[in-house]
């Protein structure tokens, strides 16, 4: 997204609570363009190189979890969304499929057509294909396999997290000498959402969580620790009302 008023690039990352974002009333509707696909992205970061970029992470935990619930709810676009019968672990075993051939440099409308081969939809691809650190890799000799190389202009002025929104949305507002006005932060349900996560979630299924974003645990903080000294239960509930508590979803 962009703001031409006050120059600068919002990076809306698929299910990182970007949406909080485009909807803020600091910004006065300024913002263009959501969600821009790979080209007009890469496009749109070469074109407004001085431009102050920021973008927002989330758990990659919370983050596919949001993007199954997403897919799995009804739509209306049939060729854009394809409902989802699988179960979550059927999801993860096949968003790894697409993810590893996003990391050897597949061409996006072949990997839409192996999506489409495997049961997933083109919402599917485009908000689980790319790791969250891949936007903003802008060294990579094909940005997002958009075939385009990105200016060396072009710097991440900041990268805020979910789990910090409130710090980390004052920080970019001030360096964009903005007024800060309270954002209005979706509310999904934390109580359904604890229920529905514990019953997603084990030991086997983070795990290939871990193997599909391996590069957005072990580039952007979010540390992930296999023990068995501890039940695995304990573990994963602890981490998932820890999540809850941090995170506003989107």
């Amino acid at each position: 997204m962009i703001s031409h008023k006050y120059k600068c690039i919002f990076i809306h990352v698929p299910k990182a609570g970007g949406t909080t974002i485009s909807r803020s009333q600091s910004f006065h509707d300024e913002f263009t363009s959501p969600h821009l696909r790979w080209e007009r992205l890469a496009n749109a970061l070469n074109q407004h190189s001085d431009y102050y970029v920021f973008g927002q992470v989330r758990h990659p935990i919370t983050r596919i979890l949001s993007a199954y619930n997403h897919s799995n709810r009804s739509h209306e676009s049939k060729e854009f969304y394809k409902r989802q019968t699988l179960s979550f672990r059927e999801y993860l075993e096949r968003v790894l499929i697409t993810r590893q051939h996003f990391r050897r440099g597949t061409d996006r409308s072949e990997i839409f057509e192996i999506a489409k081969e495997i049961g997933l939809s083109e919402f599917d691809v485009f908000h689980t294909c790319a790791a969250q650190k891949d936007y903003f890799d802008f060294s990579a000799e094909s940005y997002l396999n958009s075939g385009l190389k990105i200016n060396p202009e072009v710097r991440l002025n900041y990268c805020m997290k979910v789990e910090h929104f409130d710090s980390d949305w004052s920080h970019v507002l001030s360096d964009l000498k903005l007024d800060y006005v309270e954002p209005k932060i979706r509310d999904h349900g934390s109580k359904s959402k604890k229920k529905y996560w514990t019953q997603q979630l084990d030991l086997k299924t983070v795990q290939l969580i871990y193997r599909c974003y391996k590069e957005d645990f072990n580039a952007l903080g979010y540390k992930l620790v296999f023990t068995k000294n501890l039940p695995l239960r304990k573990v994963i509930r602890n981490s998932i009302k820890q999540l809850l508590r941090q995170s506003s979803g989107s």
